[in-house]
């Protein structure tokens, strides 16, 4: 008995010195992974807790309630699971397979649980909560995440689910960030490993039935649009065009709303731009003579979407391109600027022209830019014949109707529109060119010698003889910077051209048929095609009074005339009153009754036309010494745009182009016109009027000062240009600045040309040898 009761206290006492040693005794810290799953045990036990509570009151769900989610431990609970599994990640980076934690998550389908909740959005906010824990484990878990089927499956069911609520419900524009940064993330991730692409097609049998969630998720958002997921939402878009794949392609271009959506926000924001605009007002709005240009925020969106525009064109499958292009000829080209740009009101059209240009000068996909082109130019490649003279065509294209405007009455109207040209000639398209002058040189019929060799180079010292009154060697360094400026134009123009007609180099009859063939290809098929010229209800504008506000901003032709201060071409100019042989009797052409390339004559076959973009050109550049400063620079500026083009390698055309232009040697008919022969003429009627002007060599040099054509000197008769009140003799003397400005323009670029093939024959020599 006394041992039975020894044992008993033995035990007792052994039992609560055990107790004790627990007690006492340091815990050990749960592992991650027991972390990790008293985390999601939970998770559940609140959901669990909160459907009970809901069944047993029998009133309102608590699951309902908008603010259980702010008062539950839910939101640190998540934060804390994704911590647990970037912390994993990061430890075990060398290696691609999973941890325990992330093993945990995987086996147990967490994320169906979580997809789940998220998509009733209960309690409010839930949606965007696991939409927000998804986004921290696609960017911090290395290992990949998305092959698992535990984590694609919940994860596209939650993106059908997006989908097809059409963001009608609250909990879906309450998750719109959120979900936003969700779709980045898959889309970089869809970027980075193609393959991962067929968990997010939702197909049903037929292609035609095959849906692109996440692209379709994306559209949603890229429809409504809010500047703050703007920049995410169309990098993730451009994720999604740069898939490889043409059933991808297909899908986006032919089977969804993407193109539709990206015009329809374009024309959204040029319907609200003003109609019409006095220079005063453009130049407020272009931000002229700002810091940073300008600040209107219409502007800005409009300039944003047409970048965003071109880097869909540029990075995205050829079928996306070109059905982007066509969408924008028939919604927004044809059916919004044509009409604007054909307005009979001068004020009207130069503000449409305006916001053209902007257009212009933002593209460079060579789809968009083809289409462009083609819309204002057309598809004709025959060469042009002299209007009879008095006839008048009722019904111009917008091709003659802009040319025609480049010599207009209204001098603002005549500056926009030059400015226009220049911007579509600096995108260096072959169709621009082909439609403006080549159609017209490949016949030869401008020279007296059709066995003349037009791709020789054209020596720079020939153009020296040109500049008026100007000595000048080949090393000067004032030539130096136009040279350099020309290699750049002469490099970016020879980089387009493998965007030119394939085949330059064959007979005029190739390329008439390629150019109508482009022209079916894109406009035809539509409705829209016949806007490309003037309907038959809209006239003319008459021609009206001359302007007495030039342009507040030249487009920058030459490296020494761009930097005219916007003050000097600010000051009051009077229209140009010269006679010229070619035009009527005040020296401008009046739209209202000035005869287009579509009235013809009889012309005989071996008389050559310069055609109505080159007559124009060559009837302002004869009025030179007379028009404003602005339209000098811009004029000067397009002839030497033509120019850069290549001597050699890029056809016929071009090597005639070349000769036309800088080559006073070569062999033209008597009454041809040609850039060196206008250029003598000016040159000697310039030389005949200096002596006329009092101390004429003092006021060119300060003329050239306050041009910011040479460096300032303080000099004692400074003021001289000032004390000139005939506003004739001033303009003459400006346009003596520019006349030898343009000289040493054309002697740059025919140096550079000079230079660059001399570089190119060494390197063809070096590579023979080899």
């Amino acid at each position: 008995m006394f041992l039975k009761k020894w044992g008993q206290s033995a035990q007792n006492l052994l039992k609560q010195l055990g107790e004790h040693t627990q007690v006492n005794a340091p815990r050990r810290p749960p592992t991650q992974l027991e972390e990790f799953r008293r985390i999601w045990e939970d998770i559940q036990a609140f959901y669990q807790s909160m459907i009970a509570h809901g069944h047993h009151q029998g009133e309102r769900d608590p699951l309902d309630d908008a603010t259980l989610l702010e008062r539950s431990p839910v939101p640190a609970l998540l934060y804390n699971l994704v911590r647990i599994l970037c912390d994993e990640s990061e430890l075990n980076k060398s290696s691609a397979d999973p941890g325990p934690c992330l093993e945990f998550l995987l086996n147990k389908r967490c994320l169906d649980h979580l997809c789940a909740y998220g998509q009733t959005d209960r309690p409010p906010g839930m949606l965007a909560l696991v939409l927000q824990t998804l986004d921290g484990m696609f960017t911090g878990i290395r290992q990949p995440l998305l092959p698992h089927m535990s984590v694609h499956f919940p994860v596209s069911q939650l993106l059908r689910v997006i989908v097809t609520s059409g963001l009608s419900g609250v909990q879906f524009l309450r998750a719109r960030h959120a979900t936003v940064n969700v779709l980045h993330t898959l889309a970089h991730k869809l970027r980075d490993d193609p393959g991962l692409l067929g968990f997010f097609y939702d197909e049903t049998g037929r292609r035609n039935n095959s849906e692109f969630l996440l692209f379709s998720a994306l559209l949603l958002y890229l429809e409504d649009e809010r500047r703050e997921d703007r920049t995410k939402t169309h990098e993730a878009v451009l994720c999604c065009l740069q898939l490889p794949g043409l059933a991808v392609a297909e899908q986006i271009a032919l089977h969804s709303r993407f193109c539709s959506v990206v015009v329809k926000r374009l024309v959204s924001i040029y319907n609200h731009f003003p109609r019409e605009l006095d220079v005063e007002a453009a130049a407020e709005f272009l931000g002229f003579g700002k810091v940073g240009g300008s600040s209107d925020p219409l502007l800005k969106a409009y300039r944003e979407q047409i970048e965003w525009i071109d880097q869909i064109a540029r990075v995205s499958n050829t079928i996306v391109a070109k059905h982007l292009a066509t969408h924008i000829c028939e919604e927004f080209l044809t059916a919004v600027v044509a009409p604007h740009l054909m307005e009979t009101s001068e004020d009207k059209s130069r503000t449409a022209t305006i916001y053209l240009k902007e257009f212009v000068q933002k593209v460079h996909g060579d789809a968009i830019v083809k289409t462009m082109v083609l819309f204002l130019f057309g598809a004709d490649s025959t060469p042009e014949v002299r209007a009879v003279e008095g006839t008048f065509n009722p019904n111009p294209s917008i091709r003659d109707t802009l040319i025609h405007r480049m010599d207009s009455l209204n001098e603002d109207l005549s500056v926009a529109t030059l400015q226009l040209f220049d911007a579509l000639l600096s995108r260096h398209h072959w169709i621009t060119v082909n439609s403006l002058v080549l159609r017209n040189l490949r016949t030869k019929a401008h020279l007296s010698n059709t066995k003349y060799e037009s791709g020789a180079m054209v020596p720079a010292s020939s153009i020296i003889a040109l500049i008026p009154k100007l000595s000048m060697s080949l090393d000067d360094d004032s030539l130096r910077e136009y040279v350099l400026d020309a290699q750049k134009q002469i490099s970016r123009c020879l980089d387009t051209f493998g965007m030119w007609e394939e085949g330059h180099k064959t007979s005029s009859k190739y390329h008439r048929l390629s150019v109508e063939d482009e022209y079916q290809a894109v406009y035809m098929g539509n409705s829209l095609a016949k806007s490309f010229s003037r309907p038959s209800s809209v006239q003319p504008s008459p021609a009206t009074s001359p302007s007495h506000h030039p342009s507040p901003s030249p487009t920058n032709v030459s490296s020494a005339i761009s930097s005219i201060s916007l003050s000097a071409m600010s000051n009051p100019q009077s229209t140009e009153t010269v006679d010229s042989p070619h035009n009527g009797q005040n020296g401008e052409t009046d739209l209202s009754s000035s005869p287009t390339a579509d009235s013809t004559s009889e012309q005989p076959a071996d008389e050559f036309y310069e055609g109505v973009f080159l007559e124009v050109l060559f009837n302002k550049l004869e009025r030179l010494l007379s028009t404003s400063l602005v339209q000098n620079v811009l004029v000067t500026g397009l002839f030497a745009r033509l120019a850069c083009y290549p001597a050699v390698g890029a056809g016929d055309a071009a090597e005639l182009l070349h000769s036309y232009i800088l080559d006073p040697e070569c062999p033209l008919k008597p009454h041809v016109r040609a850039l060196p022969r206008v250029l003598q003429q000016v040159i000697a009627e310039a030389d005949a009027r200096a002596p006329t002007i009092p101390d004429f060599t003092t006021r060119l040099k300060i003329a050239r000062r306050g041009l910011n054509v040479e460096a300032h000197k303080p000099h004692p008769a400074e003021s001289m240009i000032g004390d000139l009140n005939d506003e004739a003799k001033q303009k003459f003397i400006e346009g003596y600045v520019v006349l030898q400005e343009f000289g040493k323009e054309l002697c740059g670029i025919a140096k550079a040309k000079e230079e660059m093939h001399a570089l190119s024959q060494a390197a063809a020599q070096r590579l023979l040898s080899i």
